[in-house]
């Protein structure tokens, strides 16, 4: 289940902790916390303008099938494009599969922090939630 936050306050604080694809918690901060909080952020309008990812919405009642899991890298993706086009963050790649093919995650997303060089993967489990 996603997690709304505040956005106007909630995006540049932290740290968070989030659990790592070895099953242990670890903090994250800077560019890999923002685009974990707006992964698992619900979707919503604040004065015009769409924060969030859709998927929690859309594909929570559906069926983990490939259609679905091309929507689910879809709507990642558009929710963390803006870390993007600011360049805070490079190099993102979304990969969406069965879930017991990557360790019960069924996304990870990959990404370069632009301000330090470190690469980082976050695993998320998916919106359909069988895992």
């Amino acid at each position: 289940m996603p997690y709304d936050i505040e956005y106007n306050a909630g995006l540049n604080s932290g740290p968070d902790n989030i659990m790592g694809t070895d099953n242990n918690y670890r903090q994250i901060t800077g560019a890999a916390c923002k685009v974990g909080r707006c992964v698992v952020a619900e979707y919503k309008e604040i004065d015009g303008e769409g924060f969030g990812n859709r998927a929690w919405v859309e594909l929570a009642r559906g069926q983990d099938t490939p259609a679905n899991r091309q929507l689910l890298a879809y709507h990642t993706e558009n929710a963390i494009k803006w870390l993007v086009d600011n360049k805070e963050i490079k190099d993102l790649e979304i990969t969406v599969d069965d879930p017991t093919y990557i360790d019960g995650v069924g996304m990870l997303v990959t990404f370069v922090d632009v301000r330090t060089g470190d690469t980082a993967t976050l695993g998320f489990i998916s919106p359909w939630g069988h895992i």
